[in-house]
């Protein structure tokens, strides 16, 4: 790795396609508890305050620090003071969509009666994660 790959930020699809691979692994059936207000502005309505009952509950009882909740997913980039508040909004919204589709993808799998957690669909669906950007999204999920 290089001091420039070091530097570079990493997407937010691929910090929560790790985030995804950990709430499988730590509480099988999560996105069941998810529900359409997710909002990941907001210590209750994201992903992990719907999980757990509150976002910092989430990160105490998987032992995240802040940094490790921001590397997958479940928070956006660290506050710096030169970013305003309106980038730190498009991030909140740039994490909304993408684990709405994230879990809008798993329920749709569970109605359709697939198994959302065999290795099959889990593939597909990081295949189908990594090719999408934020604004290809569809619609609902935006």
């Amino acid at each position: 790795m290089t001091e420039t790959d070091r530097n570079r930020p990493e997407s937010l699809s691929a910090r929560v396609r790790r985030g995804v691979a950990l709430l499988d692994e730590k509480v099988p059936g999560w996105h069941q508890r998810v529900g359409p207000d997710l909002n990941m502005g907001y210590p209750h309505t994201d992903v992990l305050g719907k999980v757990f009952g509150s976002f910092y509950r989430g990160r105490l009882e998987l032992g995240l620090s802040s940094g490790d909740s921001r590397a997958l997913g479940f928070e956006g980039d660290e506050e710096v003071p030169w970013r305003s508040w309106a980038s730190v909004v498009r991030g909140d919204e740039t994490l909304t969509r993408l684990w709405r589709f994230v879990v809008r993808q798993r329920q749709a799998a569970a109605l359709r009666n697939l198994n959302a957690d065999s290795d099959y669909d889990r593939a597909l669906f990081a295949d189908h994660l990594v090719r999408v950007s934020v604004d290809e999204l569809p619609v609902g999920a935006r």
